[in-house]
């Protein structure tokens, strides 16, 4: 087992005071070059790393925040906490993860519970933004997903998902399609309708509507809800592309054009979004919209520290930080 080097320790190989290493390693105070290298020399040597836990409670701080998302289940959702846990623990930061189940007096309740605790501060990817409405000004937050007005002083990192649904049906459009069916939650507010909204707008645009709505609302974002939506909408109308809110959706949903006998892209292409791992895989690959999960959890967490630093700031407002994004097609939409 490794053995923790103390600041002594360094500070005695070093020849000077623990101040001094501590203004060495913390990058502050007035230190001589010859004294600097002697310090960082006896950090090298000794395998020395900072008490991190130790200089947050020092600055009344745990370093600790919360993750809080819909679902452990959803790829996209798993990927993108990887990120933030890996984010920030570069800034020796612990994240602990918690989900709502999309509920929205869950959502609340959770954000609630985290202004009393001991976390420093809260990401949090809601379902229903608005949930942040009835939380404590003090509680240092962020929220990820769709963009919309920023909450007082919570900033606020996304994409633009009504730009992106329109992508992807325009990409669609120009694959020849003209049936084009858009699988995802009817709910208005819901954390992807914008997605939808985005889509539907561009077929409006080109005097096109959506096929089979009645048919292809889903409850979750699973692979077994897109299966089901898909069979649905089989059953009663023959789209030649489907639209999926997400890459989950969209798996369930190739499944289910090839049980009921129809080929991908022959007679139903088929397109996704997050670009999760899976879709590398899938066969055929499954044409996708990639955000930038790494400049958004690193965006994520800055802000957030941010906003751990001045929250007694009065005047501090929310902003906004849009991530880019990326229309992937692949061979579920693309025929050779």
């Amino acid at each position: 087992m490794r053995v923790m080097v103390r600041l002594r320790e360094v500070a005695d190989l070093a020849g000077v005071s623990t101040k001094t290493v501590s203004q060495v390693v913390n990058g502050r105070g007035q230190v001589s070059s010859e004294t600097r290298r002697r310090v960082e020399d006896a950090v090298r040597q000794l395998g020395y790393r900072p008490n991190l836990s130790a200089r947050h409670l020092a600055g009344g701080r745990t370093g600790i925040i919360l993750f809080l998302l819909p679902s452990t289940e959803a790829s996209y959702f798993g990927q993108l906490a990887q990120r933030i846990i890996s984010g920030a623990s570069t800034d020796g930061l612990s994240v602990v993860t918690r989900h709502s189940d999309g509920d929205l007096d869950r959502e609340v309740r959770e954000l609630r519970e985290a202004s009393t605790s001991s976390v420093d501060g809260v990401i949090a990817l809601l379902r229903h933004p608005l949930a942040a409405e009835f939380v404590s000004t003090s509680l240092p937050l962020l929220l990820l997903g769709e963009m919309c007005a920023a909450v007082g002083a919570v900033d606020h990192v996304g994409i633009d998902n009504a730009g992106a649904g329109a992508q992807v049906v325009e990409h669609l459009l120009s694959q020849g399609r003209r049936r084009i069916a858009v699988l995802g939650s009817a709910l208005p507010g819901d954390l992807e309708s914008p997605r939808i909204t985005g889509a539907q707008e561009a077929l409006v645009q080109h005097g096109l509507t959506a096929v089979g709505v009645e048919h292809s609302a889903i409850a979750s974002r699973s692979k077994a809800q897109g299966y089901a939506a898909a069979q649905r909408l089989l059953a009663h109308e023959l789209p030649d592309a489907m639209f999926c809110v997400n890459d989950d959706v969209a798996l369930g949903a190739l499944a289910a054009v090839r049980d009921h006998g129809l080929s991908v892209p022959g007679d139903v292409a088929i397109a996704g979004f997050d670009n999760t791992d899976q879709t590398q895989f899938s066969s055929p690959r499954l044409t996708t919209v990639a955000v930038d999960l790494e400049a958004m959890a690193a965006v994520a967490v800055a802000r957030l520290l941010a906003a751990v630093g001045s929250r007694a700031d009065p005047h501090r407002t929310g902003q906004a930080f849009l991530i880019p994004h990326q229309l992937i097609p692949r061979a579920s939409t693309v025929q050779e």
